[in-house]
């Protein structure tokens, strides 16, 4: 779930476009600044993806064609750590280009030239269907990890694994943003519904606990860190893929 989460009628999202034309990029970021978020500009598929390992994007927009690495490239590369929803702007126009985005893990596929309207009204279907999926109580496997809903429970490779009530919520919540920086407010807002006023030190040992039990460290491919002065974030380690996520729902989404 992003903690961030907008459309053009909520609060901003802080939204990622990669653009190697300067007109065309600052265009994109006007128009997306206009309807109340906010842009972060970029014009080579490396800077953005070393952006995203030390912020949080609540959505990105790529071109494909860029100087350094393909945005199919840097969409590849960024599923392997994170989900956060994408919508190519390319003036590539063939069928079989969309449909490699798409398989790739993109959300939607706009071709240039870029109209305003169309692309605010894109960026909002897009946001409101990741909201949509990660908010659903659906049972979901991935990595030989299953979560139900409905036992609160959470196996891994079939064993169930001993869990608080508060422990399995921040296990989803990890799960859901895989590859998201989670700021503290965010995870304490969310999990710690009834208190707000949760100390650091409770969010530390919680996590410390699921880390534990999860197995969440590199020696299984998974790296839960803290990122000083910010939050935590989940990470696969690179060369491990999910197998399945939210029973389906994702294959649904291309």
């Amino acid at each position: 779930m992003a903690f961030n989460k907008t459309t053009t009628h909520a609060s901003a999202m802080r939204i990622g476009i990669l653009e190697d034309d300067p007109s065309q990029l600052e265009l994109l970021g006007h128009w997306v600044a206009l309807a109340g978020h906010d842009p972060r500009r970029f014009d080579h598929g490396n800077q953005l993806l070393r952006a995203i390992r030390d912020e949080s994007f609540d959505l990105l927009i790529l071109d494909w064609n860029l100087p350094d690495l393909s945005g199919i490239d840097v969409l590849r590369q960024l599923r392997q750590f994170s989900r956060v929803p994408v919508i190519f702007c390319s003036s590539r126009d063939r069928e079989d280009d969309v449909v490699k985005a798409l398989q790739e893990g993109a959300q939607d596929y706009l071709r240039k030239p870029v109209r305003r309207m169309e692309l605010l009204a894109r960026i909002d279907t897009v946001a409101r269907r990741s909201d949509d999926t990660e908010t659903t109580s659906e049972n979901f496997e991935f990595d030989g990890f299953r979560v139900d809903f409905s036992k609160r429970a959470i196996t891994r490779d079939g064993a169930p694994v001993d869990l608080t009530q508060k422990d399995f919520d921040l296990a989803v919540l990890f799960f859901r943003n895989l590859g998201r920086l989670l700021p503290r407010s965010h995870i304490t807002q969310t999990v710690w519904r009834e208190n707000g006023s949760v100390n650091s030190r409770t969010v530390d040992t919680h996590v410390s606990r699921i880390r534990a039990k999860l197995g969440l460290i590199p020696e299984h491919g998974w790296e839960l860190k803290a990122v000083y002065a910010h939050g935590y974030r989940l990470e696969r380690k690179q060369g491990a893929a999910l197998l399945s996520a939210f029973t389906g729902r994702a294959e649904e989404e291309l």
